[in-house]
């Protein structure tokens, strides 16, 4: 999905402070997640995104749904009917405004040539490629397990996302590797947490999920 949507703008600086070494069998949970992620040919999923901000009193939350297909196509419907579509099929990714009937395209080698989508947690799945590659790109903070429920807070090592970054939040089942939940938390206060349920892993997703129908949209262009 687009910035705006799995990351807000945010202007705030300061950088968070290190966090205590985690012990190595703490993070097994973790390395078996992203393990069984790797099993993880088709995704699909309905979720609950709730967005606290500081000028709002209460939370706004709103339903979606979620397509994945290996090895990147991907599909996030904000709202029922959708409001928002971002998808990325084989050579760009589009994000579609369904009420003004717009849509912006994005060629994936011009997000490659910065690094991809790498740079925007919980837009990509899965997260990393194997525990080598999350351990390049992540810093554990915080683990818990309770019963089923792994809880980890963590944080991108890249110093620019940590100014705007108090934590990110993943909550999945150390039995399946089915993520439940999903949180960023902002330094301002404000956070986006997408809720996950029926999880439906290796099922059959008609290709067509991850081509946009633009019939009666206008694009806007802008730089890459």
């Amino acid at each position: 999905m687009r910035p705006s949507i799995l990351l807000l703008t945010l202007l705030v600086p300061g950088v968070s402070a290190m966090a205590e070494e985690i012990p190595a069998a703490s993070l097994e949970p973790i390395k078996t997640w992203i393990a069984q992620q790797a099993l993880a040919h088709t995704l699909s999923a309905d979720f609950v995104q709730t967005r606290r901000l500081r000028m709002l009193r209460d939370p706004v939350s709103r339903p979606g749904r979620f397509w994945f297909r290996a090895p990147g196509s991907f599909r996030w419907e904000l709202g029922v009917p959708p409001e928002t579509i971002a998808l990325r099929g084989k050579d760009a990714l589009f994000l579609l405004t369904t009420k003004t009937k717009k849509f912006t395209r994005q060629e994936i080698s011009a997000r490659a040539a910065r690094g991809g989508f790498r740079d925007l947690p919980g837009m990509e799945f899965p997260m990393a490629r194997d525990y080598p590659d999350f351990a390049r790109r992540f810093e554990v903070r915080h683990v818990k397990v309770d019963g089923n429920l792994c809880t980890a807070n963590i944080l991108p090592l890249d110093q620019q996302a940590r100014k705007y970054l108090e934590k990110i939040e993943i909550v999945f089942d150390t039995a399946t590797g089915i993520l439940s939940a999903f949180e960023i938390a902002f330094r301002d206060g404000s956070a986006l947490r997408n809720e996950f349920s029926n999880v439906r892993v290796n099922r059959e997703i008609d290709p067509a999920t991850f081509d946009p129908d633009l019939t009666g949209y206008t694009e806007i262009r802008g730089k890459d």
